[in-house]
């Protein structure tokens, strides 16, 4: 027993016990240091990629600034891809009393062909015509693995006092793979002869699980300036 207790307290023998221990201890902190960065890189990412406006087919520049053609003030974006002009916006028919959609009334861009659609139908009076507008938001997961149970809700900023309103919500759940975006789309309605505000504001609210069940709750704005007809949009959480 006496040569044991000798044997153990020899320094020969402390350092390289020591050294082995720190040693090990060293690589065990770099392998769940690895873990945790492989799990960060792999785990599920879903965000906000893309914020555009549903456009219609191509027109020239010509065709866009026949005004008369038309009959009302409307918006164009010019696509590089092709040099046409593509409007942001189709007419869209409502009952005035009731504010409902008129059944079967089919989206166009010209208020001859909407009046000439309503007269067919045999309405003559009680109704409204509206430049109608849609919006696609795309998510995309962008982690290495599924994303479970996303949800989404969309609210957008009233001009007037600044209030948030619902726009969209989904209220059941969707998986989404790594790679394969999906989309939401909200419309809202104009006058006819109402320019486009300068600004609309829209907040997107995301709450997704990944695959060991940890939940996470994004929050995004987005805002369009049509003066530049750009959109912006940043992380809030």
């Amino acid at each position: 027993m006496h040569c044991l207790i000798n044997f153990v307290s020899d320094p020969k023998f402390i350092i390289p016990v020591a050294i082995s221990l720190i040693s090990l201890f060293w690589s065990y902190y770099n392998q769940q240091a690895q873990d945790r960065r492989w799990e960060i890189l792999n785990r599920a990412n879903v965000e906000l990629t893309k914020t555009r406006f549903v456009l219609s087919k191509g027109f020239t520049a010509e065709e866009a600034n026949q005004k008369g053609f038309w009959g009302y003030n409307l918006s164009f974006h010019r696509d590089d891809s092709d040099n046409l002009y593509k409007i942001t916006s189709t007419l869209a028919a409502f009952y005035m009393d009731t504010k409902k959609p008129i059944h079967g009334f089919n989206s166009v861009f010209r208020l001859s062909e909407a009046l000439e659609q309503l007269k067919a139908k045999g309405i003559n009076n009680n109704y409204i015509i509206l430049k109608h507008f849609v919006v696609a938001f795309q998510f995309e997961n962008l982690g290495k693995t599924d994303a479970n149970n996303v949800k989404i809700k969309i609210s957008v900023e009233n001009p007037n006092d600044k209030a948030w309103q619902d726009a969209f919500e989904q209220i059941d759940g969707t998986d989404l793979t790594p790679g394969v975006p999906i989309y939401s789309r909200v419309g809202y309605n104009l006058p006819l002869d109402m320019p486009h505000p300068s600004n609309i504001n829209y907040k997107i609210e995301l709450s997704y699980k990944d695959d060991n069940n940890n939940e996470y709750l994004k929050t995004f704005k987005t805002t369009y300036d049509s003066e530049n007809n750009a959109w912006s949009y940043k992380k809030v959480i």
